[in-house]
């Protein structure tokens, strides 16, 4: 749940621990803090609070704690709020903000929000309440450890969705690639690497925000490993009981070659440093030091070349080409050869039949004449027998159809 408490950060941080979930940003000039909590009844006594959610009875839930009262209200954005709970709300918003004469455009902002996202933008745009954002992506760069040219191909597919991508094999069976237009794009290229990944392969997200605020996450095909932000403003509530777990999942899980696994779990435990935060996570985790390299645009990272938007057809054909066989099991490609081997010799008995109703002016049949549809047999299956004993001579000594 989007929470706003108008109060400082300390109070709050102190109101939700220990043990609670969630996490806590910063506080705006105004003195509101942002959190996303799963209540609000821990941080109610420390001051006002507004609270955004979705829920499954309602696209809007909307809860206003001003002075100890709290107050709901919930409404599908279909059918849209009573006049009377709108009137409400507006009046509950437009006190605990302190914005006097801004209650009309309270009013009309819960009229017309298509969901509680649309809410919290407006009241962090337009009443300077804090960002509910974590942190903003400013430039990425994703590490692959996987077979090179299942990285390339996988890159070659996300490349249609994003514009490009860049690439460059490392040494170790890794692979740096990183989106052409950067930041959001980033994001997007390193969760659709990690989802199209097999089991055993390993993707680690590197990024940097604005006001120093730098996060990596580890995904193992695609499951998440372990994730962590730093500099960000943020305090994780689970961060350091979630550390000890997450170290050891990077050591066991993901095989890194950890050298210091204590300075690994206080890294992760963190929310700031002084130093490079990712610096030290490639360190420790032994990380190709070229990511960061390539991230930050120093000289003498590796050259990475842009692999263009291309077509499924394109993109499996290269692979193909890159990897030779498609299928290295001998047994299959027999299998493959043999089943195709099949097929034309049936499509040669379906020629030899429609040669036959033919021949026999549809006697062959019991049928009076040739209709046009008979001609039509023997032309698709004198194709068909050439194109399967083509593939299964292709298959047997290659493994591919083309």
């Amino acid at each position: 749940m989007l929470t706003y408490v108008h109060a400082l950060r300390a109070p709050v941080l102190e109101a939700v621990l220990p043990g609670a979930t969630g996490v806590v940003g910063p506080t705006s000039d105004d003195g509101w803090t942002v959190a996303w909590l799963p209540d609000v009844e821990a941080i109610s006594p420390v001051g006002d609070v507004i609270a955004i959610d979705e829920a499954d009875d309602a696209d809007i839930v909307l809860v206003v704690v001003a002075s100890g009262v709290f107050s709901e209200w919930r409404w599908d954005v279909h059918d849209g709020p009573p006049e009377a709970d709108l009137r409400d709300a507006a009046h509950a918003l437009t006190s605990v903000l302190e914005r006097a004469g801004r209650e009309p455009e309270l009013h009309d902002l819960l009229l017309n929000a298509h969901s509680a996202s649309d809410v919290s933008f407006v009241l962090s745009h337009d009443f300077a309440l804090p960002k509910p954002t974590i942190a903003e992506t400013r430039s990425g760069v994703t590490l692959v450890r996987d077979d090179p040219v299942a990285a390339r191909l996988r890159a070659r597919v996300a490349a249609r969705e994003l514009g490009g991508v860049s690439f460059a094999p490392l040494d170790d069976g890794w692979s740096v690639i990183r989106a052409r237009e950067g930041g959001a794009a980033d994001d997007v290229l390193a969760y659709g690497l990690a989802a199209g990944g097999t089991s055993d392969s390993l993707t680690v997200y590197l990024w940097r925000g604005f006001d120093r605020a730098t996060g990596c996450s580890v995904q193992r095909g695609g499951d998440l490993v372990a994730s962590a932000t730093w500099n960000s403003g943020w305090h994780d509530l689970e961060r350091s009981r979630a550390a000890a777990t997450d170290a050891r999942s990077l050591v066991d899980d993901c095989g890194l070659p950890v050298g210091d696994r204590v300075a690994l779990r206080s890294l992760l435990a963190r929310d700031d440093t002084g130093d490079d935060a990712l610096a030290v996570l490639t360190a420790v985790l032994g990380l190709p030091a070229e990511g960061l390299a390539v991230l930050d645009d120093r000289p003498g990272a590796p050259e990475l070349v842009t692999l263009e938007p291309a077509s499924w057809w394109h993109v499996v054909r290269a692979a193909a080409a890159e990897s030779g066989p498609w299928i290295p099991a001998r047994g299959v490609q027999l299998l493959l050869a043999g089943i195709a081997a099949l097929l034309a010799l049936v499509s040669v008995g379906m020629v030899v039949f429609g040669c036959a109703v033919i021949a026999t002016g549809g006697e062959f049949v019991d049928q009076d004449g040739v209709h046009p549809s008979d001609w039509l047999v023997p032309i698709v299956f004198v194709v068909l027998a050439a194109f399967n004993a083509w593939g299964a001579r292709r298959m047997f000594r290659t493994g591919r159809f083309f």
